[in-house]
């Protein structure tokens, strides 16, 4: 098999395994060096960031799973040219803070040295994120009831018919009937 087949054959392994969410694959074949890359701002997801070395990348992978559920991941098309691959996805996850499902397509890009991961770098439409997830967070807060307030008590507000004899009253008083 020539270096390209090699490197799709790992990559089919990588992201079967991780649709069921086994991450074991990828980390297996991480070198040392490697070097993991998101595009997302951090003031949405922690993992926005570069995470560099095996520990690093180990790190975005706790990251992403301390905020998301992975729904899944399914690749749609991979294409091999040398030490590169570039994967093309049908993503599902779910945020765990706010329940929002985001389900984007997303393209990962691998390069490889000698059958090991030294790059990743995934790119992805960062602001249907960010919406999704701040649309999701406005309405939880929006239905939340407010808590009882503590403290003095205030009389319970009268309806509009309620009010009618007192200020019928009022008015007769003012005319100087009684």
């Amino acid at each position: 098999m020539s270096q390209e087949q090699d490197n799709l054959v790992l990559m089919r392994q990588i992201y079967a395994a991780y649709d069921q969410r086994d991450a074991g694959a990828m980390v297996a074949a991480l070198a040392e060096d490697c070097r993991y890359e998101s595009m997302e701002p951090t003031k949405v997801v922690r993992f926005g960031s570069l995470y560099v070395g095996k520990s690093g990348f180990l790190q975005a992978l706790s990251d992403i799973a301390a905020d998301w559920d992975l729904v899944s991941y399914r690749p749609t098309r991979m294409v091999a040219d040398g030490d590169y691959v570039v994967v093309l996805a049908d993503v599902a996850f779910r945020h765990r803070a706010t329940g929002a499902l985001v389900k984007i397509d997303k393209v990962d890009t691998w390069q490889l040295r000698d059958g090991r991961i030294i790059r990743f770098k995934e790119y992805y439409d960062t602001l249907k994120v960010e919406q999704i997830v701040k649309r999701v967070a406005s309405a939880k807060a929006a239905t939340r009831r407010p808590a009882p307030k503590r403290g003095k008590r205030s009389a319970p507000k009268r309806s509009a018919r309620s009010r009618r004899p007192v200020a019928k009253a009022k008015r007769r008083r003012a005319r100087g009937r009684r």
